[in-house]
């Protein structure tokens, strides 16, 4: 994974929080907070947010429960509040994604690292202003303040779905005015005791206590860099950041690594796979209508496979497209992208399998931008025993 050295905003657990201004949004499309966030230890209900007007008032709330390891999302409507809590899903000393949604019919769901760790009803917040909103502090006085660091605040009026998740987990940054973002505090102002806020609904932050801006590697793959604006609207331009990358031949060369379960997803685990791809619009093997840039398959044993994603060469009609897929044998859901990818530039793909209301998804994703989804309609076995091949169309191992 490519990491991305960001500024954060460290709190050191005893009197630091964020301020934020009234607000009065409407909820009843759902909600989603999401941050990436580092513990260095676990306070009484520390929390990531919690937005009220005072005590047992209308709280919003997203924090670790109790002292405990354990994620949750109080939420009052007036005095009446209903929980829901993920168990020992936090930890201390890395950085973990962490993200609460609530939609329209009241179902809940906490993620960590962009995998649903619990599910539950919940009822949505009431529409009304709140008057005191904070990030890293709770309204009661016996609470904790948070204790370690901060990036990407986001809040929303819309429930992200898994696969929004999962792709908010990877990239860092969003466009301003992104539909149903309401807030998004990305804490690496860099100096000063502001917390901007750029979603352009301007809910800018007043740190108090003393929170100390630093410089951290966070576990994101890529960087949202140089604004450019269309007719339609403003977006950002991934960039690629690593200094090095692997050239291949065309013919020869590839990488391969071993068979094992880190890399071998049955039917329905859910999985991520995230690659940087300057392809040549011009490819010197033909003998397909695509070239493999990662799949895990191989000519023999069980040919079913539980992913592959190649790149249509000049002899395909799609020429230019991303092709993702899995197979059981019998089953064989695939996305082919609509953008192209032959233009001598670097892009980045994210194949993303992900559960929604209990049926499998796939998502194909091109800089950062959504392309296409489909079913995930596997039944049986995707597992197999060959190695994975990088630059290779599988083999045996």
């Amino acid at each position: 994974m490519i990491t991305t050295q960001s500024v954060v905003l460290a709190f050191d657990g005893k009197d630091d929080f964020i301020s934020l201004p009234a607000m009065n949004l409407d909820y009843s499309k759902g909600i989603t907070v999401e941050t990436w966030i580092f513990y260095n230890s676990f306070k009484h209900w520390s929390r990531v947010i919690d937005f009220s007007n005072g005590i047992g008032q209308d709280n919003l709330v997203f924090a670790n429960y109790g002292s405990t390891n354990g994620l949750a999302i109080s939420i009052r409507q007036g005095g009446n509040e209903q929980q829901l809590r993920a168990d020992g899903v936090l930890e201390t000393g890395k950085w973990l994604h962490v993200a609460m949604t609530v939609d329209s019919a009241g179902n809940g769901k906490l993620y960590k690292n962009g995998q649903e760790v619990k599910s539950g009803k919940m009822h949505l917040p009431l529409n009304l202003n709140r008057t005191l909103n904070y990030i890293a502090k709770s309204p009661w006085p016996n609470d904790g303040y948070f204790d370690g660091y901060l990036a990407d605040v986001r809040l929303w009026n819309v429930a992200r779905s898994p696969a929004e998740v999962m792709r908010d987990m990877v990239f860092l940054g969003f466009a301003t005015g992104e539909a149903g973002l309401v807030g998004y505090w990305p804490l690496n102002d860099g100096s000063g005791n502001t917390a901007s806020d750029k979603s352009g609904k301007g809910n800018h932050g007043t740190i108090s206590g003393g929170a100390i801006w630093q410089q951290q590697q966070l576990p994101v793959q890529v960087q949202m860099t140089q604004t450019q604006t269309t007719t339609q609207t403003t977006f950002q331009v991934l960039t690629y950041l690593a200094d090095k990358a692997y050239s291949f031949n065309g013919t020869s060369e590839f990488l391969q690594i071993e068979n094992n379960e880190a890399i071998n997803f049955g039917t329905n685990e859910n999985f991520t796979i995230s690659v940087w791809i300057q392809a040549n619009a011009q490819q010197k093997d033909t003998k397909n209508g695509d070239n493999d840039v990662v799949e895990k398959w191989s000519h023999l044993g069980t040919r079913c496979y539980p992913y592959v994603i190649r790149y249509m060469n000049q002899t395909h009609s799609a020429n230019g497209a991303i092709f993702v897929a899995r197979y059981d044998g019998q089953n064989n859901p695939a996305i082919a992208s609509k953008a192209k990818v032959n233009d001598g530039k670097f892009h980045h793909i994210v194949f993303a399998r992900t559960t929604e209301n209990g049926k499998g998804k796939l998502s194909l994703y091109l800089d950062g931008k959504l392309d296409g989804t489909v079913d995930d309609t596997t039944t049986g076995e995707t597992k197999n025993n060959s190695p994975l091949f990088i630059g290779q169309r599988g083999r045996p191992g």
